[in-house]
């Protein structure tokens, strides 16, 4: 009988920790999305701050667009690149 009771502590605890552990997890979780969408705010608010943008470039087919977040890409942003800058929904 003690040896039943001993095993069904055994298992109580083991659920116990399981649960704090996933709880931890999920706490931490929940804290890295938090930091990261501030980050990304913040991000977002330098870049319209100084009217600059983000762009994608695949160098395996030469292609690139424009952050969506630019209406028309500038004369200024094709020279500097030098190559056609389309926005896109990246």
């Amino acid at each position: 009988m003690a040896e039943r009771a001993l095993a069904a502590r055994a298992g109580i605890l083991a659920v116990a920790l399981c649960a704090y552990v996933l709880a931890a997890l999920f706490a931490e979780r929940r804290q890295n999305e938090t930091a990261l969408a501030e980050s990304e705010a913040r991000v977002q608010e330098a870049l319209t701050a100084g009217a600059v943008t983000t762009f994608v470039w695949d160098v395996g087919t030469g292609s690139s667009y424009a952050d969506r977040t630019l209406k028309s890409p500038s004369q200024d942003l094709r020279g500097v690149l030098g190559v056609a800058v389309e926005v896109g929904t990246g």
